[in-house]
């Protein structure tokens, strides 16, 4: 889309349409104020296959789901917790309906306008107004810049003292010849997969008694070869539901693979900063640190930041950022600790919170809900205390960075 000069200036830029950037824009469209926003991306209509994962619905609307379970599982091959939520529900939500959406209903307000072109700087060169400069040449005026650009993991601000890890992960949507799984269940970490190259589980979420999602994840230092996890996949099915992708004398399967996701959330004990220390750039989504470091949930977490952001911009705030207390950000810490060091042991770490604990107290530790005093009840059921109190040890130096600043 090519815009005239006279429609150079904007209250708001939004740089890129992803999760992130389209939730601070469908709040802003909820005003009824008359401001003038610019979306900037890439491309409106291709969407990665991508699947958001949340279980706070009061975070987004019902139109964006796509599935939904009243009951989760967390288990390795000798213990099971199974639990009926209440306050809950676990959520999934596909990018392509999201999106979708989204852009279907900002598209009708004449407040929004949307430009198709890569950003290739954002930079501020006057008291009240951030440029921003499109690949094809466009200069955009705006009073506030939203950033939720996330290309690569080399954008981000990441402390040199950090302990760092990758969560990769390879998701593959599946349809069985019989039907296999049980549709009333999410399972949302499996440990029934190898250890040894760091720590893993198979989350699997049931869309009915024979279309699954399964997706293995690894948390560690190394991002292989997308191709690696396929075998991984494939073991797994066939060990634990008895699925055989190919069988070569039959020439037939079990299932066929009708859609793949792979995808990289860095996962960080310092919480790293935007590159931009201006109060009129705003980074959201991965850029901005919304990646939960323990667990890499981020959906649920950047809704909440769009509605903060937004208010800031509505009322002409300068804005500050509020994301976590260090309280959280300490335990998180201790974690990837545990987890990049002694990942057998975090399996067991995990499995005995949820099951000391249970699944909708776990849901509401992870996040943020939780007061002190049930954060200490929490922690006493952690096994492994030596390992505990090792990481509390060693990462007791960088317990100062933990402020963000």
């Amino acid at each position: 889309m090519t815009m005239t000069s006279e429609h150079h200036l904007f209250d708001v830029v939004i740089c890129g349409a992803g999760a992130s950037g389209l939730a601070v824009a469908l709040e802003l469209s909820r005003s009824k104020k008359s401001i003038r926003v610019a979306i900037v991306d890439p491309d409106f209509k291709t969407t990665v296959n991508k699947t958001w994962c949340l279980w706070d619905s009061t975070v987004t609307s019902d139109s964006f789901i796509h599935h939904s379970w009243k009951t989760v599982q967390v288990r390795d091959e000798t213990q099971s917790v199974k639990e009926s939520l209440h306050r809950h529900q676990y959520i999934c939500i596909k990018a392509v309906d999201y999106r979708k959406t989204i852009i279907e209903e900002l598209c009708s307000d004449n407040r929004f306008q949307f430009i198709q072109s890569k950003v290739f700087s954002v930079s501020r060169k006057k008291s009240d107004t951030v440029i921003t400069i499109t690949e094809s040449g466009l200069e955009i005026h705006s009073h506030y810049v939203v950033d939720a650009r996330f290309n690569h993991v080399g954008e981000l601000n990441i402390d040199p003292d950090a302990n760092t890890l990758w969560q990769h992960f390879k998701g593959w949507e599946i349809q069985t010849r019989e039907p296999i799984f049980d549709p009333d269940c999410a399972v949302m970490m499996d440990f029934r997969v190898p250890q040894s190259d760091g720590f893993a589980f198979i989350y699997l979420l049931p869309f009915s008694s024979s279309t699954a999602l399964i997706e293995l994840t690894y948390f560690n230092t190394e991002l292989p070869d997308p191709d690696y996890y396929n075998s991984k996949i494939a073991a797994y099915l066939e060990s634990n539901y008895g699925l055989i992708r190919q069988d070569a004398s039959l020439n037939t399967s079990d299932y066929i693979v009708e859609n793949v996701e792979y995808g990289v959330i860095p996962m960080t004990d310092i919480p790293y900063t935007s590159k931009s220390d201006d109060d009129r750039i705003i980074s959201t989504g991965l850029i901005g640190g919304q990646a939960k470091a323990s667990t890499g949930y981020a959906f649920a977490r950047s809704q909440r930041f769009a509605k903060l952001i937004a208010k800031n911009i509505l009322d002409g705030q300068f804005f500050t950022d509020t994301n976590g207390s260090i309280r959280f950000r300490y335990y998180d810490m201790l974690m990837l600790h545990i987890i990049r060091h002694h990942p057998a042991n975090a399996v067991q770490i995990f499995l005995q919170l949820f099951q000391k604990n249970g699944i909708e107290t776990m849901f509401d530790f992870l996040d943020e809900k939780t007061d002190f005093i049930t954060e200490l009840k929490i922690m006493s059921t952690v096994p492994k205390y030596s390992e505990y109190f090792n990481a509390m040890w060693q990462t007791r130096k960088k317990i100062p960075k933990l402020q963000r600043q």
